[in-house]
């Protein structure tokens, strides 16, 4: 039984830390960012809209995740040329928390008004 190489021992760490990860509270502070970016729309008569291309912009799939991955505090698990870098691992789990964050959004919406409103 040898040495694991160096890039398996990271990914194992990697993948440690993203399942000690409370997935709520990440849901919680992609749903205070993005509403922290509503805005009144002044095109179709005003209506409530967030940017498409807020807060993540549209610069490719790696780099959103990145984002996601920033804001959540997660520190990079991997390199790319020889840059530190987050890994495939990491950003498929920002992926992840951002398809489902609408229904998160809208389930904790509805709680709240069936607790104050009806």
């Amino acid at each position: 039984m040898g040495i694991k190489p160096l890039y398996e021992q990271m990914r194992e760490i990697v993948l440690d830390d993203l399942a000690k990860r409370d997935r709520t509270a990440d849901l919680l502070l992609l749903a205070r960012d993005m509403l922290s970016r509503l805005e009144r729309n002044k095109y179709e008569y005003g209506s409530w809209w967030i940017d498409p291309k807020r807060p993540y912009g549209n610069s490719g799939l790696y780099q959103i995740g990145a984002d996601i991955c920033e804001l959540l505090g997660i520190k990079m698990g991997g390199f790319f040329e020889g840059h530190p870098a987050y890994t495939d691992e990491q950003t498929d789990y920002a992926h992840a928390l951002f398809d489902e964050l609408g229904p998160f959004i809208a389930g904790e919406c509805l709680l709240v008004l069936r607790e104050k409103a009806w």
